[in-house]
């Protein structure tokens, strides 16, 4: 994690500007350890720690989940396998430099 915000910083983001979404954390394979618990943990109180505002979660559960992001825009979509897509609106500021399809990214 600091990796990835230290790269983020060296990019140009800016720290009191980096809000969080947090998704993942089932428990998908019956038998095996919860370890889907001790990373949502991790996540939680690593986001807290460094003081990130945490916009939205969706952790825990029994089934795995497909992710649609768009960094440009803070837009993501979360579609659990045994549910219907939900989708969450986060508007941000018009950015200045123009968008294309290649800004987003989907995590699965």
């Amino acid at each position: 994690m600091e990796q990835l915000i230290n790269a983020m910083l060296r990019l140009g983001a800016q720290r009191n500007r980096i809000e969080v979404q947090l998704f993942g954390g089932a428990k998908v394979v019956k038998g095996l350890s919860n370890i889907g618990d001790q990373n949502a943990k991790f996540a939680c109180d690593f986001t807290r720690n460094e003081g990130f505002r945490l916009t939205y979660q969706d952790l825990g559960g029994g089934s795995g989940r497909r992710l649609r992001f768009s960094p440009t825009t803070g837009r993501s979509m979360s579609v659990s396998f045994d549910a219907t897509p939900m989708e969450l609106d986060r508007a941000r500021p018009a950015v200045t430099s123009p968008v294309t399809d290649s800004s987003s990214v989907e995590l699965f």
